[in-house]
């Protein structure tokens, strides 16, 4: 029998609606009104209450209750855990606003699960502990594939993650270090006015977007956090051994150079921003670190709020999109910002993306073991087909290189990008 190493605690702090609870409590809200349900596409595809929003919470609060043994299902329980998207729609169409996506996390963290492939998971860990390597070996590689050679990589590697990888890849995939020298940016300032923490999409794949997330910033005389994680692949992807070792890391180096003052953490990464918000329930069960992440949390900005708003000279011709989708349920706060700045760029041409029944996979969920994302891009795409968009801007980076992929794959003339490209646009 397969050996099952089970720690749930009941007492772990969760966001809640107001502020953060237990997350006993969080489980105990749930009415079981049914209201989520149709919300989530685990739930459309598979057509069983266990992998629905409802359904997990059950099973967890059965787990809390100690109902039911973990050993006796375990098969069943990584599937529950592994298969949700973490897409929050639940939490939207909740009248309680219960963080269930937070309980999945709780799951599979309890479960000791690993979602990713472990080579995978062993690549992400070399952005704390070896950033410059792995950027350069993703140079390498970008390299190989612009001379034709990239298929003889994926002999070599003959992965699932990295084909997929190299499926969403945008045209001219470059790492932030490259992207700087190629702009002649330097972003190492020893005063810094904010401090730029980019996703990892950014740092390895799109380092155009940093680029241009430091130009927003240059009258903040901006510092580029490299080489910092801010813990959110640990804490979605299941890997907590790291994970409170990397938020202490990075709200170190944040208090170093704030020294007391009121210093903006910003990113573009909507993922992240949530992530950075609810910093403070990583640390729950630490008053004295709780306190200071709240000092930091306080100061996080999304890229936005150093947006431009004024107006082009005429308003681009191409009707445009904008997507929302996001990890755990994105908080709303750079949302009425961002809609500003686009309606005032594109006026009548901007339309919000109204899917028929999925919401775009976000946070690299294509990258786990067992979840259809490509199959819910594909349905997206014809759902902009039919509304006949051509340009999107997603508010989640990996989102975009998801949905570009397919784009491109059906050979359709829309173009998606990151949500900081906006200012770019003439």
């Amino acid at each position: 029998m397969k050996k099952v190493l089970f720690s749930l605690n009941p007492l772990q702090s969760v966001p809640g609606n107001p502020g953060r609870c237990s997350l006993q409590e969080s489980v105990a809200r749930c009415t079981r009104c049914n209201g989520c349900v149709q919300s989530c596409p685990s739930y459309f595809i598979h057509k069983e209450e266990t992998f629905s929003p409802r359904g997990r919470n059950q099973i967890l609060r059965l787990l809390l209750e100690r109902k039911i043994k973990p050993a006796q299902h375990i098969d069943l329980l990584e599937r529950t855990a592994v298969h949700c998207m973490l897409c929050g729609r639940c939490t939207r169409a909740c009248a309680g606003h219960l963080a269930v996506a937070e309980h999945t996390l709780a799951l599979r963290q309890a479960l000791d699960v690993n979602v990713l492939p472990a080579t995978l998971r062993g690549v992400l860990r070399w952005r704390s502990r070896r950033p410059d390597l792995l950027a350069k070996l993703a140079g390498t590689y970008y390299f190989l594939r612009r001379i034709g050679a990239a298929r003889l990589a994926r002999l070599v590697l003959p992965l699932r993650w990295v084909k997929h990888l190299d499926d969403i890849l945008p045209d001219h995939p470059m790492t932030l270090p490259a992207a700087l020298r190629h702009a002649g940016i330097q972003a190492n300032t020893v005063h810094p006015g904010a401090l730029y923490l980019p996703g990892p999409e950014t740092a390895y794949v799109c380092g155009q977007n940093g680029v241009a997330a430091l130009r927003l910033l240059q009258k903040k005389n901006p510092r580029l956090l490299w080489g910092f994680s801010s813990g959110l692949a640990e804490q979605v992807y299941g890997d907590k051994i790291p994970l409170l070792k990397t938020a202490r890391r990075l709200l170190l180096e944040w208090e170093k150079w704030a020294q007391g003052h009121k210093l903006p953490l910003v990113t573009e990464s909507i993922e992240m921003y949530s992530f950075l918000k609810n910093y403070p329930v990583l640390f729950a069960s630490m008053p004295g670190w709780c306190t200071r992440a709240e000092a930091l949390a306080a100061q996080v900005r999304f890229i936005t709020d150093f947006m431009p708003l004024h107006a082009p000279s005429h308003t681009p011709p191409s009707k445009t999109a904008w997507d929302r989708s996001g990890l755990l349920s994105p908080q709303d706060g750079p949302l009425p910002r961002v809609q500003k700045i686009l309606k005032t760029h594109f006026g009548k041409n901007l339309v919000e993306c109204e899917y028929s029944r999925f919401p775009l996979p976000a946070g690299g969920t294509g990258f786990v073991r067992g979840c259809p994302a490509r199959e819910m891009v594909l349905e997206n795409v014809q759902d902009m087909t039919r509304g006949n968009i051509e340009q999107v801007f997603c508010l989640s980076g990996l989102a975009a290189l998801e949905l570009g992929a397919q784009l491109r794959k059906q050979k359709l003339p829309v173009r998606a990008r990151s949500v900081v490209c906006i200012p770019l646009e003439k």
